[in-house]
Protein backbone atom coordinates (compact mmCIF):
# COMPACT_ATOMS: atom_id res chain seq x y z
CA UNK A 1 0.00 0.00 0.00
CA UNK A 2 2.90 2.70 0.98
CA UNK A 3 4.82 1.81 -2.18
CA UNK A 4 1.89 2.51 -4.26
CA UNK A 5 0.85 5.45 -2.87
CA UNK A 6 4.65 6.55 -3.33
CA UNK A 7 3.80 5.94 -7.14
CA UNK A 8 0.59 7.40 -6.96
CA UNK A 9 1.81 10.64 -5.40
CA UNK A 10 4.36 11.20 -8.03
CA UNK A 11 2.67 10.35 -10.29
CA UNK A 12 -0.14 13.20 -9.50
CA UNK A 13 2.50 15.65 -8.49
CA UNK A 14 3.88 15.12 -12.41
CA UNK A 15 0.80 15.50 -13.86
CA UNK A 16 -0.72 18.41 -12.11
CA UNK A 17 2.32 20.81 -12.53
CA UNK A 18 2.71 20.00 -16.36
CA UNK A 19 0.45 22.48 -16.83
CA UNK A 20 1.54 25.06 -14.40
CA UNK A 21 3.21 28.54 -14.86
CA UNK A 22 4.68 28.59 -11.50
CA UNK A 23 4.99 25.97 -8.31
CA UNK A 24 4.73 27.22 -4.98
CA UNK A 25 5.88 24.35 -1.96
CA UNK A 26 7.72 23.67 0.60
CA UNK A 27 11.54 23.25 -0.09
CA UNK A 28 11.37 20.21 2.49
CA UNK A 29 8.04 18.77 0.72
CA UNK A 30 9.67 19.12 -2.93
CA UNK A 31 11.12 15.67 -3.15
CA UNK A 32 8.70 14.55 -6.35
CA UNK A 33 9.16 18.04 -8.06
CA UNK A 34 11.13 18.80 -11.11
CA UNK A 35 12.15 21.82 -12.34
CA UNK A 36 12.21 25.46 -10.42
CA UNK A 37 9.78 25.82 -7.58
CA UNK A 38 9.06 29.41 -5.46
CA UNK A 39 9.66 28.75 -1.99
CA UNK A 40 6.33 29.07 -0.28
CA UNK A 41 7.47 30.67 2.87
CA UNK A 42 8.28 33.76 0.66
CA UNK A 43 4.46 34.21 -0.11
CA UNK A 44 3.78 33.29 3.67
CA UNK A 45 1.46 30.87 5.39
CA UNK A 46 -1.37 33.53 5.74
CA UNK A 47 -4.14 34.04 7.94
CA UNK A 48 -6.99 36.02 6.96
CA UNK A 49 -6.94 39.28 9.11
CA UNK A 50 -10.80 39.49 9.07
CA UNK A 51 -10.37 36.85 11.93
CA UNK A 52 -9.81 39.20 14.03
CA UNK A 53 -13.31 40.38 14.13
CA UNK A 54 -14.19 37.07 15.20
CA UNK A 55 -13.17 37.81 18.33
CA UNK A 56 -14.81 41.16 18.54
CA UNK A 57 -17.80 39.66 20.28
CA UNK A 58 -15.96 37.30 22.61
CA UNK A 59 -17.04 36.08 26.29
CA UNK A 60 -13.37 35.56 27.16
CA UNK A 61 -11.99 37.79 30.37
CA UNK A 62 -8.53 38.71 30.39
CA UNK A 63 -6.40 36.57 32.99
CA UNK A 64 -4.38 38.45 35.41
CA UNK A 65 -3.37 35.54 37.41
CA UNK A 66 0.27 34.10 37.67
CA UNK A 67 -0.46 30.77 36.34
CA UNK A 68 0.92 30.01 33.07
CA UNK A 69 -2.07 28.95 30.36
CA UNK A 70 -0.55 26.59 27.17
CA UNK A 71 -2.80 25.89 24.39
CA UNK A 72 -2.34 23.42 21.96
CA UNK A 73 -5.21 22.39 18.96
CA UNK A 74 -4.48 19.67 16.99
CA UNK A 75 -6.08 18.62 14.18
CA UNK A 76 -5.12 15.14 14.22
CA UNK A 77 -2.81 14.90 17.67
CA UNK A 78 -1.35 11.56 16.47
CA UNK A 79 0.09 13.47 13.56
CA UNK A 80 0.79 16.56 15.82
CA UNK A 81 2.62 14.49 18.49
CA UNK A 82 -0.08 15.90 21.19
CA UNK A 83 1.20 13.08 23.84
CA UNK A 84 4.33 13.98 24.05
CA UNK A 85 3.25 17.83 24.56
CA UNK A 86 1.21 16.30 27.09
CA UNK A 87 3.72 14.60 28.83
CA UNK A 88 6.30 17.40 28.69
CA UNK A 89 3.53 19.71 30.07
CA UNK A 90 2.71 17.15 33.18
CA UNK A 91 7.10 17.19 34.08
CA UNK A 92 7.11 20.60 34.46
CA UNK A 93 4.16 20.30 36.57
CA UNK A 94 5.90 18.15 38.72
CA UNK A 95 8.98 20.83 38.68
CA UNK A 96 6.88 23.07 40.40
CA UNK A 97 5.61 25.08 37.61
CA UNK A 98 2.11 26.76 37.67
CA UNK A 99 0.78 25.58 34.06
CA UNK A 100 -2.90 25.36 32.86
CA UNK A 101 -3.21 23.32 30.24
CA UNK A 102 -5.88 23.46 27.48
CA UNK A 103 -5.83 21.12 24.56
CA UNK A 104 -8.88 21.42 21.81
CA UNK A 105 -9.54 19.40 18.90
CA UNK A 106 -12.33 19.34 16.35
CA UNK A 107 -14.35 22.28 17.23
CA UNK A 108 -14.88 25.73 15.40
CA UNK A 109 -12.10 27.61 14.58
CA UNK A 110 -13.85 30.88 16.69
CA UNK A 111 -12.91 28.70 19.88
CA UNK A 112 -9.42 27.92 19.15
CA UNK A 113 -8.84 31.56 18.18
CA UNK A 114 -10.53 32.03 21.99
CA UNK A 115 -8.42 30.02 23.95
CA UNK A 116 -5.42 31.65 21.71
CA UNK A 117 -5.98 34.54 22.80
CA UNK A 118 -6.47 33.52 26.71
CA UNK A 119 -2.88 31.62 26.26
CA UNK A 120 0.69 32.61 27.22
CA UNK A 121 2.07 29.48 24.90
CA UNK A 122 1.13 27.96 21.67
CA UNK A 123 2.21 24.33 21.02
CA UNK A 124 1.92 23.84 17.14
CA UNK A 125 3.17 20.54 16.35
CA UNK A 126 5.97 18.70 17.28
CA UNK A 127 6.79 16.72 13.61
CA UNK A 128 6.89 19.97 11.24
CA UNK A 129 8.75 20.54 8.05
CA UNK A 130 8.40 23.97 8.09
CA UNK A 131 8.01 27.20 10.34
CA UNK A 132 4.19 26.54 11.02
CA UNK A 133 1.24 26.50 8.96
CA UNK A 134 -1.92 27.92 9.69
CA UNK A 135 -2.55 27.49 13.62
CA UNK A 136 0.93 28.63 14.36
CA UNK A 137 0.25 31.84 12.38
CA UNK A 138 -3.15 32.74 14.16
CA UNK A 139 -1.03 32.62 17.38
CA UNK A 140 1.42 34.89 15.40
CA UNK A 141 -1.68 37.20 14.22
CA UNK A 142 -2.54 37.47 18.46
CA UNK A 143 1.19 38.15 19.75
CA UNK A 144 1.46 34.85 21.18
CA UNK A 145 5.29 32.82 21.42
CA UNK A 146 4.43 29.89 19.11
CA UNK A 147 6.51 26.08 19.97
CA UNK A 148 7.65 24.00 16.88
CA UNK A 149 9.42 20.97 16.55
CA UNK A 150 11.00 19.42 13.53
CA UNK A 151 13.97 17.65 12.14
CA UNK A 152 14.30 20.15 9.11
CA UNK A 153 15.81 23.51 10.77
CA UNK A 154 18.89 23.09 8.57
CA UNK A 155 17.71 22.23 6.04
CA UNK A 156 15.17 25.23 6.06
CA UNK A 157 17.85 27.48 6.48
CA UNK A 158 19.48 26.88 3.65
CA UNK A 159 16.17 27.51 1.23
CA UNK A 160 14.25 29.84 3.52
CA UNK A 161 15.76 33.79 3.52
CA UNK A 162 15.74 35.24 7.24
CA UNK A 163 13.47 37.54 5.98
CA UNK A 164 10.47 35.03 5.59
CA UNK A 165 11.36 32.56 8.25
CA UNK A 166 8.34 32.90 10.47
CA UNK A 167 10.19 33.34 13.93
CA UNK A 168 8.48 30.59 15.73
CA UNK A 169 10.16 28.87 18.79
CA UNK A 170 11.56 25.94 16.03
CA UNK A 171 13.65 23.45 18.17
CA UNK A 172 14.42 19.51 17.47
CA UNK A 173 11.61 17.55 18.92
CA UNK A 174 14.22 16.20 21.70
CA UNK A 175 14.74 20.47 23.13
CA UNK A 176 10.98 20.97 23.07
CA UNK A 177 10.59 20.44 26.77
CA UNK A 178 13.39 22.74 27.37
CA UNK A 179 12.09 25.38 25.47
CA UNK A 180 8.94 25.34 26.61
CA UNK A 181 10.49 25.63 29.61
CA UNK A 182 12.38 28.48 29.12
CA UNK A 183 9.04 30.46 28.01
CA UNK A 184 6.94 29.60 31.06
CA UNK A 185 9.96 30.82 33.47
CA UNK A 186 11.10 33.79 31.64
CA UNK A 187 8.37 36.26 30.81
CA UNK A 188 10.31 38.85 29.23
CA UNK A 189 11.95 36.04 26.75
CA UNK A 190 7.95 35.24 26.50
CA UNK A 191 6.97 38.24 25.54
CA UNK A 192 9.28 39.03 22.94
CA UNK A 193 8.92 35.93 21.12
CA UNK A 194 5.38 36.82 21.04
CA UNK A 195 6.30 40.70 19.86
CA UNK A 196 8.44 39.06 17.24
CA UNK A 197 6.21 36.64 15.87
CA UNK A 198 3.63 39.36 15.82
CA UNK A 199 5.73 41.39 13.55
CA UNK A 200 6.15 38.99 11.11
CA UNK A 201 2.48 38.26 10.77
CA UNK A 202 1.87 42.09 10.37
CA UNK A 203 4.52 42.30 7.73
CA UNK A 204 4.31 38.41 5.90
CA UNK A 205 1.74 36.43 6.88
CA UNK A 206 -1.97 37.94 6.68
CA UNK A 207 -3.63 38.09 3.65
CA UNK A 208 -3.20 41.24 1.94
CA UNK A 209 0.73 40.50 2.01
CA UNK A 210 -0.22 37.51 0.52
CA UNK A 211 -2.19 38.58 -2.26
CA UNK A 212 0.41 41.23 -3.56
CA UNK A 213 3.00 38.80 -3.50
CA UNK A 214 0.54 36.34 -5.35
CA UNK A 215 0.27 39.34 -7.97
CA UNK A 216 3.57 40.11 -8.27
CA UNK A 217 4.09 36.32 -9.30
CA UNK A 218 1.38 36.05 -11.88
CA UNK A 219 3.14 39.24 -13.22
CA UNK A 220 6.31 37.38 -13.51
CA UNK A 221 8.30 39.16 -11.46
CA UNK A 222 9.47 36.08 -9.28
CA UNK A 223 13.09 37.59 -7.31
CA UNK A 224 15.45 34.73 -7.49
CA UNK A 225 15.96 34.17 -4.30
CA UNK A 226 12.51 33.20 -3.80
CA UNK A 227 13.43 30.28 -6.21
CA UNK A 228 14.94 27.00 -5.88
CA UNK A 229 15.89 23.38 -7.52
CA UNK A 230 13.96 20.65 -5.96
CA UNK A 231 16.91 18.70 -7.12
CA UNK A 232 18.90 20.34 -3.94
CA UNK A 233 16.69 18.95 -1.39
CA UNK A 234 18.21 16.91 0.87
CA UNK A 235 15.99 16.63 3.75
CA UNK A 236 15.08 12.94 5.19
CA UNK A 237 12.62 13.57 8.34
CA UNK A 238 9.26 13.52 7.10
CA UNK A 239 6.27 14.91 8.23
CA UNK A 240 3.74 14.08 11.13
CA UNK A 241 5.77 11.25 12.25
CA UNK A 242 8.58 10.57 14.56
CA UNK A 243 12.13 9.94 12.80
CA UNK A 244 11.94 6.07 13.72
CA UNK A 245 8.70 6.08 11.91
CA UNK A 246 10.23 7.71 9.35
CA UNK A 247 12.94 5.48 8.76
CA UNK A 248 10.87 2.42 8.97
CA UNK A 249 8.83 3.98 6.00
CA UNK A 250 11.21 4.64 4.12
CA UNK A 251 13.12 1.27 4.66
CA UNK A 252 9.82 -1.00 3.60
CA UNK A 253 9.61 1.19 0.28
CA UNK A 254 12.96 0.16 -0.35
CA UNK A 255 12.69 -4.07 0.29
CA UNK A 256 9.44 -3.13 -1.12
CA UNK A 257 10.82 -2.24 -4.68
CA UNK A 258 14.40 -1.22 -4.55
CA UNK A 259 16.26 2.48 -4.85
CA UNK A 260 13.56 3.04 -8.25
CA UNK A 261 10.44 3.00 -6.00
CA UNK A 262 11.81 5.69 -3.87
CA UNK A 263 10.31 7.30 -6.96
CA UNK A 264 13.15 10.08 -7.56
CA UNK A 265 15.66 8.31 -9.49
CA UNK A 266 15.75 12.17 -11.27
CA UNK A 267 17.54 13.48 -8.14
CA UNK A 268 20.44 11.06 -7.62
CA UNK A 269 21.89 12.91 -4.57
CA UNK A 270 18.63 13.24 -2.73
CA UNK A 271 17.49 9.38 -3.15
CA UNK A 272 21.04 8.56 -1.75
CA UNK A 273 20.35 10.59 1.15
CA UNK A 274 17.31 8.71 1.80
CA UNK A 275 18.89 5.58 1.66
CA UNK A 276 21.59 6.37 4.29
CA UNK A 277 19.01 7.55 6.66
CA UNK A 278 16.81 4.01 5.63
CA UNK A 279 19.75 2.18 7.14
CA UNK A 280 20.78 4.02 10.09
CA UNK A 281 19.93 3.08 13.44
CA UNK A 282 16.50 3.36 15.20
Amino acid sequence: MLLERTKKIRRNVDERCRWADHVIVNPLSAHFHSGPCIVVQCLGAFVDNNRLEYLKNSTYTPRNNRRIRIFHGPSLAEVKGSSVFREVVERLRLKGYPIDYVELSGVPNTEILNEIAQSDIVLDELYSDTFGGSFAMEGAMLGKPVVTGGYGLDELTRFVSKEYSAPVNYCHPKDVEAEIERLVADKDYRLDCGRRLNEYYLKHANSKSAARKLIQIVSGDVPQTWLFDPRDVRYVGGFGGEEGLVRRCIRYILDSGGPSALCIDDKPLTRDALIRFAGGNE
